[in-house]
């Protein structure tokens, strides 16, 4: 019924403006509203933001909280006329309580899109998604102002505004010790700072808070284990593959202190005790290969190559784990296959992959149930049937609750407290190394794996974390989209 109205009322708007492209200009003119009447009852005009120079006394003129609840954005103030975005600009209770918020000046409403209203706030990235600040930037600072002192606490050139800049600030907050990773862009309006929170305490988490799911757990417990052997740690960007490589670093050298680690890292994120770590210096020559070669003779039991992105560190790598030595390294890959494709792109032959690799590890991030506020409710027939169809369930367990997030005090209202990590993990056992080694096509080493144990896939890792009330239904698919 929603989906025939939304229908009708497009139609009857379609109509309406091809009838008034039809119109004389004359009569067009004539037809449209006076410059001070324009609003809710005749057209509104759909602007973009980056139209505007936002000025931060302007956005000051509107509470922080009016902003984010009717998603009005204050343009440009003439007089005492203020032009005003709205993402719904026929809201008449918004509206009024503008009007009520400022009575001295007069609204002019403009409509703009959902994306520009979302870019133009002052947000953060909490656990992945961008969520709004209550507060904006106080208009008495000046983000020129704020740009140049971020730049001189991370070491940046406060002069160079043209090209991309890395630096890190070093702060302690109470008894722990944190790193501001500052990242510069240039822009079209200045430049674009993110900076990425990195705590060391957090690199060395306990194995269990990380694999949520036995079988993989047990899987990455024997390849701790081995005295030689690879484990791939794969995943897009961001996906946590650093702090899982230094939680099984930190595993490692807890059951065997007399190990001799070595790292090549580019930049090194943690500073880690007892382990010897060599960052990469590509201006004076010291690549990823050349630090790997070094390394090799420094009679390392356990080496961590932080990413292989090129043939010779991919070679160089799997040798040394197939001649006697346990190897760390990540790699960009979106499932198990993937990552065997990917070293086979890198240069390596089957044979030497199959008989390197020990374990893959393929992870995507997903937001954590607030366990003071989760429940168990059932959940639309729509969503069902596509856990069903992604296999993450069967038609059994239909009718059984589903853990949902609420929100409360604890988690800031938003039902999540922290990420976790869906996994797919292959085991090269011995029936899989045959089979990799055999050169048969990946398309067909995949359903064998699953059919043996030695490949689990996400879903299967999600219907584990969604079991377990660890995450939602809406994170399990959003985990498994392609």
């Amino acid at each position: 019924m929603v989906a025939g109205e939304l229908a009708r009322v497009c139609a009857m708007e379609a109509v309406q403006i091809a009838l008034t492209e039809l119109m004389p200009k004359q009569e067009r003119a004539a037809a449209a509203p006076a410059e001070g009447e324009r609003g809710f009852a005749g057209s509104i005009p759909f602007v973009e933001v980056s139209d505007f120079d936002l000025q931060p006394s302007v956005v000051a003129m509107i509470p922080a909280k009016l902003i984010r609840q009717h998603r009005i954005l204050p343009l440009r103030l003439s007089g005492s006329r203020l032009t005003v975005g709205m993402v719904s600009p026929r809201n008449t209770g918004a509206l009024a309580e503008l009007r009520r918020t400022l009575p001295t000046v007069e609204p002019e409403v403009v409509a703009i899109s959902a994306d520009d209203f979302a870019q133009a706030v002052v947000r953060l990235r909490v656990h992945g998604v961008l969520q709004e600040y209550p507060e904006a930037v106080p208009p008495a600072v000046t983000l020129k102002a704020l740009t140049a002192r971020i730049k001189v606490l991370a070491g940046l050139d406060i002069t160079e505004r043209r090209m991309p800049q890395d630096g890190r600030i070093g702060l302690t907050a109470g008894k722990r010790d944190v790193d501001l990773r500052v990242s510069t862009l240039p822009a079209n309006r200045g430049e674009k700072i993110a900076l990425r929170i990195l705590e060391a305490s957090g690199s060395t988490r306990q194995l269990e808070q990380i694999f949520f799911e036995q079988s993989t757990l047990q899987a990455v417990r024997r390849a701790l284990n081995r005295p030689y052997g690879g484990i791939l740690v794969c995943g897009p960007t961001g996906s946590g593959k650093t702090s899982t490589l230094y939680s099984l670093l930190n595993e490692r050298k807890i059951t065997r202190p007399d190990t001799n680690i070595m790292m090549v890292e580019d930049p090194i994120e943690y500073r880690l005790a007892g382990v010897t770590q060599v960052q990469v210096n590509t201006a004076a020559g010291l690549g990823f290969a050349q630090a790997l070669r070094s390394l090799l003779r420094q009679d390392p039991d356990v080496i961590v190559v932080g990413e292989t992105r090129d043939a010779d560190t991919a070679v160089l790598a799997l040798e040394a784990a197939m001649t006697g030595h346990l190897l760390f390294t990540s790699l960009h890959a979106n499932d198990a296959m993937a990552a065997f494709q990917r070293l086979e792109n890198l240069g390596c032959s089957r044979a030497l992959v199959a008989q390197s690799i020990a374990l893959v590890l393929v992870q995507r991030l997903v937001r954590k149930l607030c366990t003071a506020c989760r429940t168990l409710e059932p959940h639309p027939p729509a969503l069902i049937e596509a856990l069903i169809a992604r296999k993450v369930m069967d038609a059994a367990q239909s009718s059984a609750p589903l853990p949902r997030a609420v929100g409360c005090d604890a988690c800031n209202r938003t039902g999540y407290v922290g990420r976790a990590v869906v996994v797919e993990a292959f085991q090269v056992t011995d029936e899989a190394r045959a089979a990799l080694a055999s050169g048969r096509p990946l398309a067909q080493i995949a359903p064998f794996a699953i059919t043996s144990r030695a490949l689990l896939p996400f879903a299967g890792y999600a219907a584990a974390l969604l079991q377990k009330q660890v995450i939602s239904a809406t994170e399990v698919l959003a985990a498994l989209v392609e």
